[in-house]
């Protein structure tokens, strides 16, 4: 798979869970939830919104299903969001930055993204979408946050 494809699969994952991901549900009932504080940094253009999936486990990652998603507003050169009562378990972050508002992630020609994106661990696309091992990261304790550079 080239570059440009696997560039495409991997950011396929954060714009999909749009119109499909369901709330947490039961979330609040559970013991032992936590926070996730999700830091993007390397924002060139402040505007539109931040398109932003977490997935729970490497199957639900594999199939494109989120357990969450958020859009907030970008409207400076760094976002900080957070997600909320998460159980403690693996998880993995996608995201890409609506600059135009169009609620699709733009892509140029041979399917490179024009849009930004990025992923947990700050993992990079390599022949193809980063591999959960390289995503993944423990939520198991409270005031976790995880750093992404936009690419």
């Amino acid at each position: 798979m080239t570059h440009a494809k696997s560039a495409l699969a991997a950011l396929s994952i954060a714009g999909l869970f749009l119109a499909s991901t369901p709330a947490l549900a039961n979330a609040s009932a559970q013991a032992n939830t936590h926070t996730l504080t999700i830091k993007v940094d390397g924002i060139e253009t402040p505007t539109g919104r931040m398109m932003i999936a977490i997935f729970q486990g490497a199957e639900n990652y594999r199939v494109k299903d989120a357990l969450q998603g958020i859009r907030p507003t970008v409207s400076d050169n760094t976002l900080e969001s957070e997600f909320s009562d998460l159980p403690e378990g693996d998880y993995a972050i996608t995201l890409f930055q609506d600059v135009n508002g169009d609620g699709k992630l733009n892509l140029g020609k041979f399917g490179i993204p024009v849009e930004p994106y990025g992923f947990s661990n700050d993992a990079l696309p390599k022949l193809g979408p980063p591999q959960w091992d390289d995503i993944r990261f423990s939520v198991s304790e409270d005031a976790q946050t995880q750093t992404i550079k936009l690419r």
